[in-house]
Protein backbone atom coordinates (compact mmCIF):
# COMPACT_ATOMS: atom_id res chain seq x y z
CA UNK A 1 0.00 0.00 0.00
CA UNK A 2 1.42 3.51 -0.28
CA UNK A 3 -0.98 5.50 1.21
CA UNK A 4 -4.64 4.68 0.40
CA UNK A 5 -7.64 6.32 1.68
CA UNK A 6 -5.40 6.39 5.01
CA UNK A 7 -8.49 5.07 7.40
CA UNK A 8 -8.40 8.94 8.88
CA UNK A 9 -4.50 8.99 9.24
CA UNK A 10 -3.76 12.55 7.90
CA UNK A 11 -1.61 12.80 4.54
CA UNK A 12 0.73 15.02 4.73
CA UNK A 13 3.26 16.84 6.71
CA UNK A 14 3.27 16.21 10.34
CA UNK A 15 4.89 18.56 13.04
CA UNK A 16 6.32 16.76 16.36
CA UNK A 17 5.65 18.86 19.18
CA UNK A 18 8.41 17.75 21.71
CA UNK A 19 10.33 18.77 25.13
CA UNK A 20 7.32 21.47 25.79
CA UNK A 21 6.46 22.82 29.50
CA UNK A 22 3.18 23.80 30.04
CA UNK A 23 0.64 25.51 28.35
CA UNK A 24 2.36 28.82 27.52
CA UNK A 25 5.15 26.69 25.40
CA UNK A 26 2.53 24.77 23.41
CA UNK A 27 0.77 28.06 22.72
CA UNK A 28 4.13 29.05 21.14
CA UNK A 29 4.90 26.13 19.62
CA UNK A 30 1.17 25.78 18.15
CA UNK A 31 1.37 29.21 16.30
CA UNK A 32 4.57 27.99 14.29
CA UNK A 33 2.98 24.91 13.60
CA UNK A 34 -0.12 25.94 11.82
CA UNK A 35 0.94 24.81 8.16
CA UNK A 36 1.39 20.65 9.43
CA UNK A 37 -1.52 18.49 8.17
CA UNK A 38 -1.32 16.69 11.55
CA UNK A 39 0.83 17.29 15.38
CA UNK A 40 1.97 14.57 17.88
CA UNK A 41 3.36 15.11 21.09
CA UNK A 42 6.23 13.27 22.90
CA UNK A 43 8.42 13.75 26.15
CA UNK A 44 6.52 16.52 27.79
CA UNK A 45 9.39 18.43 30.39
CA UNK A 46 7.74 18.69 34.06
CA UNK A 47 4.87 16.37 35.59
CA UNK A 48 1.70 15.09 34.29
CA UNK A 49 -0.39 17.87 35.07
CA UNK A 50 1.48 20.11 33.25
CA UNK A 51 1.95 17.74 29.76
CA UNK A 52 -1.83 17.72 30.25
CA UNK A 53 -2.40 21.32 30.48
CA UNK A 54 -0.55 21.38 26.84
CA UNK A 55 -2.20 19.00 25.70
CA UNK A 56 -5.23 20.24 26.32
CA UNK A 57 -4.41 23.07 24.72
CA UNK A 58 -3.35 21.87 21.66
CA UNK A 59 -6.12 19.78 21.36
CA UNK A 60 -7.85 23.21 21.05
CA UNK A 61 -6.05 24.35 18.08
CA UNK A 62 -4.67 21.11 16.38
CA UNK A 63 -5.40 19.91 12.83
CA UNK A 64 -5.41 16.30 14.51
CA UNK A 65 -3.42 15.17 17.38
CA UNK A 66 -1.52 12.13 18.62
CA UNK A 67 0.05 11.32 21.61
CA UNK A 68 3.51 9.10 21.65
CA UNK A 69 3.76 6.77 24.04
CA UNK A 70 0.67 8.25 27.13
CA UNK A 71 -2.58 6.78 25.82
CA UNK A 72 -3.99 8.33 29.18
CA UNK A 73 -3.07 11.36 28.62
CA UNK A 74 -4.00 11.13 24.81
CA UNK A 75 -7.64 10.06 26.43
CA UNK A 76 -7.45 12.98 28.88
CA UNK A 77 -7.13 15.42 25.99
CA UNK A 78 -8.93 14.46 23.35
CA UNK A 79 -6.32 13.22 20.91
CA UNK A 80 -7.52 11.44 17.51
CA UNK A 81 -4.52 8.64 18.34
CA UNK A 82 -1.93 6.77 20.48
CA UNK A 83 1.26 6.09 19.22
CA UNK A 84 3.02 2.97 20.66
CA UNK A 85 6.90 3.35 21.47
CA UNK A 86 8.55 0.75 23.23
CA UNK A 87 8.11 -0.10 26.58
CA UNK A 88 4.58 1.69 26.17
CA UNK A 89 1.90 0.21 28.62
CA UNK A 90 -1.06 -0.96 26.85
CA UNK A 91 -4.88 0.53 27.25
CA UNK A 92 -7.62 -1.45 27.90
CA UNK A 93 -9.18 -2.65 25.45
CA UNK A 94 -12.64 -1.01 25.67
CA UNK A 95 -10.67 2.49 25.49
CA UNK A 96 -11.54 3.32 22.05
CA UNK A 97 -8.10 5.33 20.49
CA UNK A 98 -6.68 5.53 16.90
CA UNK A 99 -3.62 3.08 17.21
CA UNK A 100 -0.11 3.78 15.77
CA UNK A 101 3.15 2.29 16.43
CA UNK A 102 6.58 3.94 16.03
CA UNK A 103 8.90 1.15 14.54
CA UNK A 104 12.77 1.24 13.07
CA UNK A 105 12.40 -2.31 10.78
CA UNK A 106 10.17 -4.74 8.98
CA UNK A 107 10.13 -6.90 12.28
CA UNK A 108 9.22 -4.11 14.26
CA UNK A 109 6.70 -3.17 11.69
CA UNK A 110 5.52 -6.92 11.65
CA UNK A 111 4.59 -7.12 15.50
CA UNK A 112 3.34 -3.66 15.83
CA UNK A 113 0.83 -5.00 12.80
CA UNK A 114 -0.05 -7.88 14.47
CA UNK A 115 -0.87 -5.47 17.42
CA UNK A 116 -3.26 -3.76 15.84
CA UNK A 117 -1.67 -0.71 14.54
CA UNK A 118 -3.59 1.49 11.87
CA UNK A 119 -0.68 2.97 11.32
CA UNK A 120 2.94 3.20 11.36
CA UNK A 121 6.09 6.14 11.67
CA UNK A 122 9.11 4.40 10.76
CA UNK A 123 12.57 5.61 10.35
CA UNK A 124 15.06 7.42 11.16
CA UNK A 125 15.16 7.45 6.94
CA UNK A 126 17.75 9.76 6.53
CA UNK A 127 20.70 10.54 9.26
CA UNK A 128 19.28 12.70 12.58
CA UNK A 129 21.43 13.91 15.25
CA UNK A 130 18.67 12.62 18.20
CA UNK A 131 19.39 9.11 16.74
CA UNK A 132 23.52 9.33 16.22
CA UNK A 133 25.17 6.92 17.47
CA UNK A 134 21.79 4.98 18.20
CA UNK A 135 20.18 4.29 14.74
CA UNK A 136 21.35 3.91 11.72
CA UNK A 137 19.67 6.01 9.24
CA UNK A 138 17.60 3.45 7.14
CA UNK A 139 17.43 4.83 3.48
CA UNK A 140 14.50 5.45 1.12
CA UNK A 141 15.12 2.04 -0.31
CA UNK A 142 13.90 0.73 3.30
CA UNK A 143 11.21 3.20 3.34
CA UNK A 144 9.66 1.98 -0.32
CA UNK A 145 10.10 -2.01 0.88
CA UNK A 146 8.19 -0.95 3.82
CA UNK A 147 5.52 1.34 2.29
CA UNK A 148 4.69 -1.42 -0.59
CA UNK A 149 4.16 -4.26 1.95
CA UNK A 150 2.14 -2.03 4.88
CA UNK A 151 -1.64 -2.76 5.12
CA UNK A 152 -2.06 0.63 6.70
CA UNK A 153 -0.54 4.18 6.19
CA UNK A 154 3.42 4.90 6.65
CA UNK A 155 4.70 7.89 7.89
CA UNK A 156 8.39 8.70 7.38
CA UNK A 157 10.75 10.13 10.30
CA UNK A 158 14.00 11.20 10.61
CA UNK A 159 16.40 14.12 8.94
CA UNK A 160 13.72 15.31 6.44
CA UNK A 161 15.58 18.87 6.50
CA UNK A 162 14.58 20.04 3.10
CA UNK A 163 12.75 20.00 0.09
CA UNK A 164 14.15 17.09 -1.90
CA UNK A 165 14.19 14.58 1.30
CA UNK A 166 10.38 15.32 1.22
CA UNK A 167 10.09 14.48 -2.60
CA UNK A 168 12.07 11.47 -2.36
CA UNK A 169 9.24 10.62 0.75
CA UNK A 170 6.23 10.52 -1.21
CA UNK A 171 7.92 9.31 -4.20
CA UNK A 172 8.74 6.35 -1.73
CA UNK A 173 5.29 5.38 -0.90
CA UNK A 174 5.21 7.57 2.21
CA UNK A 175 1.47 8.80 3.21
CA UNK A 176 3.08 11.75 5.09
CA UNK A 177 6.62 12.89 6.76
CA UNK A 178 6.99 14.03 10.61
CA UNK A 179 9.69 16.91 11.36
CA UNK A 180 10.83 17.58 14.80
CA UNK A 181 13.36 20.67 14.21
CA UNK A 182 11.65 22.14 11.52
CA UNK A 183 8.28 22.24 13.45
CA UNK A 184 9.63 25.27 15.36
CA UNK A 185 10.45 27.37 12.21
CA UNK A 186 7.06 28.42 11.06
CA UNK A 187 8.81 29.64 7.43
CA UNK A 188 10.79 26.32 7.00
CA UNK A 189 7.52 24.37 7.78
CA UNK A 190 5.96 26.26 5.40
CA UNK A 191 8.11 25.62 2.61
CA UNK A 192 7.98 21.97 3.79
CA UNK A 193 4.25 21.60 3.29
CA UNK A 194 4.38 23.23 -0.17
CA UNK A 195 7.07 21.31 -1.17
CA UNK A 196 4.96 17.93 -0.04
CA UNK A 197 1.95 19.14 -1.94
CA UNK A 198 3.60 19.61 -5.07
CA UNK A 199 5.72 16.26 -5.38
CA UNK A 200 4.61 13.52 -7.04
CA UNK A 201 2.92 10.46 -4.55
CA UNK A 202 4.23 6.86 -6.09
CA UNK A 203 2.13 5.12 -8.74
Amino acid sequence: MTGGAGGGVPAGLWAVASGLRGPGEAAAWARGAAAAAAWTFRRPRGGDREALAALRLLRRRAPWLAVHGRWDLALLAGAEAWIRSAGSLEPPADRELLRGASVHDEAEAAAALEAGALFLIYGPVFPTPSKAGILEARGVQALAALTASSPVPVIAIGGFTGEEELRQARAAGAHGVAVLRAAREPERLGRLARAWEEAQPSS
